[in-house]
């Protein structure tokens, strides 16, 4: 009861809801909804009590928790039920566990902290406690396996407005993954599938954004930037959070209906790095080309300086800027 009555306070934010309304909408005592106002006030959220009036909500806390997380969930059409944990070995892998015991449900999994968060290619991702927004999406779409791919370009452009919305600065994708803002990382994001033959059964989706940190390792602080670094000022996760579960909600007709997938896939052109760009090919190869198209299933269309035209699918190579971020 706690989130959803979190979340029908927040869709009528600035107004007052009576506790006797709140009690007939949920069932339950007008006791029982005081000692859940209570609990959402234990946990940072101020809700204004007006006598005869009701509750108000007046601001929410720049932290992540249970009940925000259970809200966020609760408020999509494509989600049965969010997860909070202050430490986890990685969400997609909580995901891909859930996923395993209960068959039928989709569910959004997020982490104050990651002990074993991954990236692409099997790179450790960097997850500091309490400053970044590491997250995964268990979905279960009814396709066929070779249109799964498109989650990643769903995830990408579903993260980088939800971004802009909250920062006000361009956001890019950088094939196949990741987001870029002025040349400097700030988002990755991992797809994985089981499926059958012929069948899915499930898609996770992980999304790590660099938020609120200020010190990167050696290795990675030249290319590496977290939102409140480019923007000057703290985040609030959960603002971000919710942009994103929505957005990528909007999406998700792309993994099945072709006109969604036109107007998904046009937004994810204009929105590349990589488009247009002169790459280093990284992998079984290891030659310069120019990316002059990315497919509606996210392959790239290079062409070689002999005039070679190649395409490229994703786990096969990585992608090195000449003159972006790499």
């Amino acid at each position: 009861m706690k989130g959803k009555l979190l979340e029908l306070l927040r869709q009528h934010k600035g107004k007052t809801l009576s506790g006797q309304d709140l009690s007939g909408q949920f069932g339950v005592s007008r006791t029982a909804v005081w000692k859940a106002i209570e609990a959402l006030r234990a946990e940072g959220y101020i809700i204004r009590s007006s006598p005869r009036l009701g509750y108000e909500l007046v601001e929410e806390p720049d932290a992540l928790g249970p009940t925000g997380v259970s809200s966020i969930a609760a408020s999509s059409d494509y989600l049965d039920v969010g997860f909070f944990f202050h430490q986890i070995d990685s969400t997609n892998s909580e995901a891909k566990r859930f996923a395993e015991e209960h068959p039928r449900q989709c569910a959004l999994f997020v982490a104050e902290e990651q002990t074993a968060g991954r990236g692409r290619l099997g790179r450790h991702w960097m997850s500091e406690r309490g400053t970044g927004l590491y997250l995964s999406l268990l979905i279960r779409p009814d396709i066929e396996p070779s249109r799964a791919s498109r989650v990643t370009q769903i995830a990408a452009v579903a993260a980088a407005e939800a971004v802009e919305a909250v920062t006000g600065l361009e956001t890019l994708i950088k094939w196949p993954n990741d987001l870029v803002i002025q040349g400097k990382k700030v988002c990755g994001i991992l797809a994985e599938l089981s499926a059958e033959m012929t069948a899915v059964n499930y898609l996770v989706v992980g999304i790590g954004i660099n938020v609120n940190q200020f010190i990167f390792p050696d290795d990675i602080k030249e290319k590496a930037a977290s939102l409140h670094i480019l923007t000057g000022r703290r985040i609030d996760r959960q603002m971000l959070l919710a942009e994103l579960v929505s957005r990528f909600g909007r999406y998700l007709s792309a993994l099945t209906q072709n006109e969604a997938l036109e107007k998904m896939h046009q937004v994810y052109r204009l929105k590349s790095a990589t488009l247009g760009k002169e790459v280093r090919l990284v992998g079984k190869q290891n030659r310069t080309a120019r990316v002059i198209d990315i497919t509606k299933e996210g392959e790239l269309l290079v062409v070689y300086p002999d005039g070679e035209r190649d395409l490229i699918h994703f786990g096969e190579v990585s992608v090195r800027g000449l003159d972006f971020y790499a």
